[in-house]
């Protein structure tokens, strides 16, 4: 039999659900026509950094975690300007 999810993990759900919608909410009043566009570069942008953040800047790691080409993790931090938020290792680069 499965494991119930806690009540303290189904508050922090719930409050995530919860911020989301109220982000989605404001993206959807300040951007018209735009707002899927940099709702999901918004999203993107913050799972690369993480990543960066768990790897401590190694591309492939970073890579093997999103399940992504080193080269498109490199892409997508020349695009979200990303080394300038983590230090990305020199060997990677």
């Amino acid at each position: 039999m499965a494991d119930r999810p806690s009540s303290k993990g189904t508050q922090d759900a719930t409050g995530v659900l919860a911020a989301l919608r109220s982000v989605v909410r404001g993206h959807l009043d300040a951007n018209p026509g735009s707002a899927h566009e940099r709702l999901i570069e918004q999203v993107e942008f913050q799972i690369v950094l993480e990543a960066l953040l768990l790897t401590q800047g190694n591309l492939g790691r970073a890579a093997g975690l999103l399940g992504l080409s080193r080269p498109a993790v490199r892409e997508k931090v020349r695009k979200y300007r990303i080394e300038r938020v983590v230090q990305v290792s020199p060997a990677d680069g």
